[in-house]
């Protein structure tokens, strides 16, 4: 997602498929479980780095958190 979407998106009405997570260090437990959620609905953007008021906080290490992310959603232990 490039800056001009993100801001966009913010900038938007309430969504119910929309998650903002403001975690900086690493992806919260809580993005798994709204994975999970999306998987039974129509799922939505999870936004990672900008907190529920859409405060944009960042991310310290973009590249590993997304790199872990995406490790742990192929991990058949974490939604087995």
């Amino acid at each position: 997602m490039n800056e001009d979407t993100l801001y966009e998106l913010l900038d938007g009405l309430e969504w119910k498929d929309l998650e903002l997570k403001a975690s900086r260090i690493k992806v919260p437990d809580s993005a798994y479980e709204t994975v999970s959620a999306f998987l039974n609905t129509e799922g939505g953007p999870i936004v990672l780095g900008v907190d529920d008021d859409r405060n944009i906080v960042g991310l310290l290490d973009a590249d590993k958190i997304l790199s872990d992310f995406i490790g742990e959603l192929h991990n058949p232990m974490r939604f087995g």
